[in-house]
């Protein structure tokens, strides 16, 4: 197989489903000699972007059983497709179709269980040696995959993974070089086999040992390395092909690896399950520490209790209360403590360089840093500043918007999904309808519904619920037609519903929803003012009063909008360069402004500072937006814009 490419990243296990192949007659013709097939990887996805791709190489062979009893070895010819001439199908008839990758001859059919007949090894013994540093090579793991079709056609058989994929970034820290030897991953957790051979059971995509061959199945796995040679103060990749496998609370992953310079290992406890799933990059890292320069691990309570200085320790705990994603600002807490974590970088550097936001850190994340004992007025810190180790990234699914609004007539509308892991959706009406209902990763799901003849408002409640149980529900209302023609302006749920146009920008705070108001405002911010005072009435995604003090002019300007007062063209918004930036005067007459929907803040609302940077209006505070480097700052408002109609 053509390898993989990953960026550099920290634990992050996902948990990926095992969905059904998507079958169609992909027109692929046999000749009467060649018989051919489609058999496309899965894209998976980590909880970073870009994803993970896999792709065949030309030569490589798979095992399809068909009809459970017939095996034949396809060879791929080119891109998806996969050749074979021991097997012709006849018109007319059925035939079901199990495939694994990689090819064994010794796998001749598939039992009543839906196994294979006899066992296959992972990792294979390809992907057990890694040639030089930041190799992927070697790297194969174990496909899968299953359909039916009639007679000649083809069928397109969506191949996913079985196995899962470790990618451990070593730093050498001796002031030499260092010969790489293997590198070995284990656990302790009971009943959890990384390693060995087993069964492949082609209905629902999972490795059991085999029964004849279970003492071969352990709960570790080695990767052979040659030719690792790794300078003083380098880091290089390595790629190891596992098992799917789960270390419980109270059990460890032990990660030790043998180099010239002996043995060196590390012990892992995580305050939450870990799950290190098929399909998903599980990225690590591994220092090989001199003796003399060991940094110590210490609880919260430990680090609190030691001196201030600048002595680093290496401190595990669940982020929370993310208060700057600039400089990287927050509480690390474990089961001893909080402490707060004043800067926190990619890398170890004299001063914060405001990497934070490289990282793709989220509230909930399990961390792992080196830092010094600070303090601030008293107030005990982690400081240095810290930098970065590794992370176990939270499952996460979210929804943009949460709130959907919609004419009377039947139509469309979309909502995005943002997760990490497999999801799925329902709907509490049947006739309002969404697609895709299920997925992995990313997506932009669309929303079908009827026309509302009815007197009154529907109201239908669309809950997404994750592999890992988090729910998020998003609710969409669709209006009366009596109701059309009252609304002044209606709620915009879609970029790409911005069109140019009058428009008033809401925030809401726990406080209460403010808008922005259009005056002049050159040497601060706008004052926000709450729409109950701005005798702005919002009622189901209408608004029905409107203060010409809030209409705003959207007017295209390139790929965006210029913002502008509705009845003063020669004022715009626009920000200088500071977080509490955000301005109103002829100065910003011609900014222009873009826009994107966002799980977290409803909306991303971007531009250009005076100095050149990359902005996004934030909450403050109720009465004090502002204009930050990162839009995830805005921790404290959630944005509406509404359209107003014509």
């Amino acid at each position: 197989m053509k390898k993989l490419l990953y960026s550099s990243l920290a634990i992050a296990a996902m948990a990926v489903s095992c969905q059904e192949a998507e079958l169609e007659n992909n027109g692929a013709a046999n000749n009467g000699e060649v018989f051919r097939i489609e058999a496309p990887i899965s894209e998976t996805k980590t909880v970073y972007t870009p994803p993970t791709k896999v792709t065949w190489a030309t030569g490589d062979e798979i095992t399809v059983i068909v009809n459970d009893t017939d095996a034949n070895k396809f060879t791929n010819s080119e891109g998806n497709y996969f050749e074979t001439t021991e097997f012709i199908p006849e018109a007319g008839t059925e035939y079901t179709y199990h495939a694994f990758y990689p090819y064994s001859s010794f796998v001749t059919s598939v039992d009543e269980a839906g196994k294979t007949d006899t066992w296959i090894s992972v990792p294979s013994s390809a992907s057990a040696s890694q040639n030089g540093l930041n190799s992927t090579a070697h790297v194969q793991g174990v496909l899968y995959g299953d359909g039916t079709a009639t007679g000649t056609d083809a069928p397109v058989i969506d191949m996913k993974h079985l196995t899962a994929l470790l990618k451990i970034d070593v730093t050498n820290n001796y002031s030499e070089a260092i010969t790489l030897r293997s590198i070995t991953v284990s656990t302790n957790a009971a009943g959890q086999y990384l390693s060995g051979r087993f069964d492949v059971n082609l209905n629902d995509g999972t490795l059991t040992p085999n029964s004849e061959q279970v003492d071969r199945c352990v709960s570790s796995s080695t990767l052979g390395i040659s030719d690792g040679i790794l300078e003083a103060g380098a880091t290089a990749s390595f790629y190891l092909s596992t098992t799917e496998f789960t270390v419980p609370v109270g059990s460890t992953l032990t990660i030790s690896a043998e180099s010239d310079k002996g043995t060196a290992e590390d012990v892992r406890t995580y305050p939450q399950e870990m799950v290190f799933a098929a399909g998903t990059v599980n990225n690590t890292t591994f220092s090989f520490e001199n003796p003399e320069q060991t940094i110590e691990k210490l609880t919260v309570a430990e680090f609190l209790a030691k001196p201030t200085g600048a002595t680093y320790y290496e401190l595990t705990g669940t982020i929370s209360n993310i208060s700057d994603t600039e400089y990287g600002n927050f509480d690390l807490v474990d089961e001893t403590g909080s402490v707060y974590v004043y800067g926190l970088t990619a890398s170890k550097v004299a001063s914060n360089d405001k990497s934070f936001s490289t990282l793709g850190l989220r509230e909930g994340d399990i961390l792992t840093l080196y830092g010094t004992r600070a303090a601030y007025k008293g107030d005990p810190q982690v400081g240095g500043p810290a930098y970065y180790i590794s992370h176990v990234a939270v499952p996460y699914c979210d929804v943009t918007p949460s709130t959907l609004s919609v004419d009377a007539a039947a139509g469309e509308t979309t909502f995005s999904i943002e997760s990490n892991e497999s999801w799925s959706i329902e709907s509490d009406n049947s006739s309002y309808t969404v697609s895709p209902a299920s997925g992995n990763g990313d997506a932009e799901i669309t929303v079908t519904y009827p026309a509302n003849e009815g007197a009154e408002p529907v109201e239908v409640v669309f809950t997404v619920l994750s592999n890992s149980g988090v729910e998020k529900t998003v609710t969409l209302t669709q209006r009366t037609a009596s109701a059309e023609e009252s609304a002044l302006a209606v709620l915009v749920t879609s970029a790409s519903e911005i069109v140019a146009g009058k428009y008033i920008i809401l925030g809401e705070f726990s406080e209460g929803v403010y808008a922005l108001p259009n005056a002049a405002a050159s040497s601060s911010a706008p004052v926000e003012v709450e729409i109950s005072a701005a005798g702005i009435v919002e009622d189901n995604g209408t608004l029905t009063a409107i203060n010409n003090d809030y209409v705003w002019q959207f007017t295209a300007s390139g790929n965006g909008f210029t913002i502008n007062p509705v009845d003063d063209s020669t004022i715009g918004l626009g920000c200088i360069d500071h977080n509490n930036g955000l301005r109103n005067s002829s100065s910003y007459a011609n900014v222009a402004w873009s826009f994107a929907t966002s799980a977290k803040t409803g909306w991303e609302i971007s531009s250009n500072d005076t100095a050149g940077n990359k902005r996004w209006i934030c909450g403050y505070q109720a009465t004090n937006w502002r204009t930050y480097k990162s839009a995830t700052t805005n921790a404290n408002c959630t944005f509406r814009i509404y359209k107003l109609s014509e």
